[in-house]
């Protein structure tokens, strides 16, 4: 398909031609002019997470792509874009100067998009309708923050995790990242290990508030504690006594 032609469709279009999804994706990834590139991202962007093809860390020029969706207020586009970067990174495939671009791009645009709408495309029995949210914008922000802070524990879960994450800036210095990573830490004793085990002075740059780390931390040492009593149990019966239970 020509330029002008992608330019042309819808979200709905999209939804109806599927095959026509990753099409528009190559197009917009690829050099070419940005001005047509842009003008095809935000159709693209209001597809269910599942539909997205468009990888923003991918595109050339991305962050010439993320300003012109800017310039035009379309703070939900690029938002529900970077969300569809983090929902699909992972160490062992993704680029971890990506992740850094994701994250650091999220915690500048969630700032701008402050009071802001969105296009919302709703499915009814007439048809798409589009309406302005700024409830809806907040929602899209939340998810975004949901998604980074899991791919940023997925990068400190991967090779050299514990001192890679200390290279994405703003991360936890962010409260709402900083919230979500602790919600996922809590959950995951091992994770939660990684962070602390060299106590790094950038622990004290941590954006939540004292009394909401120690919560968070008493959380994971009771999973840790749960898992490890689980575990042991299960030893026991197996061994037959606490006798054949050593420290792995």
């Amino acid at each position: 398909m020509q330029a002008e032609q992608f330019l042309n469709l819808s979200t709905k279009d999209y939804l109806e031609q599927p095959w026509l999804i990753r099409q528009a994706a190559g197009f917009v990834e690829a050099p070419g002019d940005i001005k047509v590139r842009a003008a095809i991202l935000p159709a693209l962007s209001a597809l269910p997470l599942k539909k997205q093809a468009v990888n923003m860390a991918n595109c050339a020029e991305r962050d010439k792509l993320v300003k012109m969706l800017l310039e035009v207020e379309e703070h939900g586009s690029a938002i529900s874009l970077l969300h569809s970067g983090l929902a699909r990174w992972l160490p062992e495939t993704g680029e971890f100067d990506d992740l850094v671009w994701l994250i650091k791009n999220l915690i500048l645009i969630k700032r701008q998009a402050r009071g802001k709408k969105t296009r919302v495309v709703l499915q009814t029995k007439a048809g798409l309708v589009i309406n302005e949210s700024a409830a809806m914008l907040e929602a899209l922000v939340d998810e975004a923050v949901s998604a980074a802070a899991g791919a940023w524990v997925c990068c400190l879960n991967g090779p050299g995790g514990d001192h890679r994450v200390w290279e994405i800036p703003g991360a936890l210095e962010d409260i709402e990242i900083a919230e979500h990573i602790f919600i996922i830490l809590s959950s995951d004793p091992r994770a939660l290990a990684l962070l602390l085990e060299d106590d790094r002075p950038e622990l004290s740059k941590i954006a939540l508030e004292l009394n909401a780390q120690i919560e968070y931390l008493k959380k994971g040492a009771a999973t840790a504690a749960f898992c490890i009593e689980t575990i042991t149990g299960r030893l026991k019966k197996m061994t037959g006594s606490a006798g054949g239970i050593g420290t792995y």
